[in-house]
């Protein structure tokens, strides 16, 4: 209790005073309703209709059309239950698609990058490599709430492509990326360099991107020699002079979408009688016409308690 009140009858309380030492018209900005996000519109994504099914085939064809990095803006409100119940029954979607959008853009942006052996004897036959991918500031900015996606899995593949060459945008229903590039090896990005002796003589800044890739098998008639110099300057001459000397690459992320499709198949029925339990929980609609038609055991056993 404070003062004769009770925490119930604190909730009870409608109006309420809020005492801040700031000057008021400061205050206002931070306090007042503009700058909150407008409403959500189910037009404004979806067009007409009612769109409520979580269907993953049907989003790759929408996301084919819609402008790169297309996602549900934030909202505090919406329109209608409809515009409700979609952004519900729709972000599951949504949030894998935007993903491996920006994963298909990122396949598609080459950069020019050198090599360094693993292992600092020279005489030694080198079946892994640190791959140094230089000037990625504007590169990151970009891509930077992505990256923090797609760098959780532990591996990607680094693809190699000809020099100038025009990388055709994968469509997100084609899972076979690889099959863009001249050839793939397997890689892990390198966060702490510090105490790697093999790349003392290749110092990097913040928007350098080190990581240490595995030689892949190489494929008929397709010569695999990565480009490797003896320290950094030697590097950035070469590269002033003719930056067709050095490989040109691009990161291969795993976008998620093969097995997310895949467990969508596996499951689909299951996702399917979910979502309609949940819309009828969400819209009050009652359960008769879903008891009707649900084969699902468990489901009615939880429609039974």
């Amino acid at each position: 209790m404070i003062d004769s009140k009770t925490l119930l009858q604190v909730l009870d309380e409608r109006e309420f005073f809020i005492v801040a030492s700031f000057p008021d018209k400061e205050v206002i900005k931070y306090w007042g309703d503009g700058p909150l996000p407008p409403s959500f519109r189910y037009e404004e994504v979806y067009g007409s209709g009612k769109e409520h099914e979580w269907d993953i085939d049907s989003a790759y064809q929408k996301w084919e059309s819609l402008p790169s990095g297309e996602q549900f803006r934030r909202t505090i409100t919406f329109d209608d239950i409809n515009a409700r119940t979609a952004v519900q029954t729709q972000f599951v979607i949504q949030d894998n698609l935007w993903v491996a959008r920006a994963a298909a853009e990122i396949f598609t942006t080459p950069f020019p990058a050198y090599f360094v052996p693993t292992v600092v004897d020279e005489t030694a036959r080198c079946s892994e490599y640190f791959a140094i991918i230089c000037r990625l500031a504007e590169f990151k900015a970009k891509f930077d709430a992505a990256l923090d996606v797609l760098c959780d899995g532990e591996f990607l593949h680094l693809a190699f492509h000809e020099h100038g060459a025009k990388i055709t945008m994968p469509e997100l229903s084609n899972h076979k990326w690889k099959s863009g590039a001249i050839y793939t090896w397997i890689a892990k990005i390198i966060a702490y360099l510090s105490g790697i002796v093999a790349l003392a003589q290749y110092p990097t800044s913040d928007n350098d991107l080190v990581l240490r890739i595995k030689v892949g098998k190489a494929k008929k008639g397709v010569k695999q020699d990565p480009k490797t110099f003896p320290n950094i300057s030697a590097a950035n001459k070469v590269f002033a002079e003719d930056p067709s000397k050095w490989d040109y690459i691009s990161l291969l992320f795993n976008s998620g979408l093969n097995e997310d499709k895949r467990k969508g198949d596996a499951e689909a029925y299951t996702i399917a009688q979910l979502m309609d339990l949940y819309r009828c929980l969400y819209i009050g609609t009652g359960f008769h016409e879903f008891i009707k038609g649900a084969n699902n055991t468990l489901i009615k056993a939880w429609l039974s308690l």
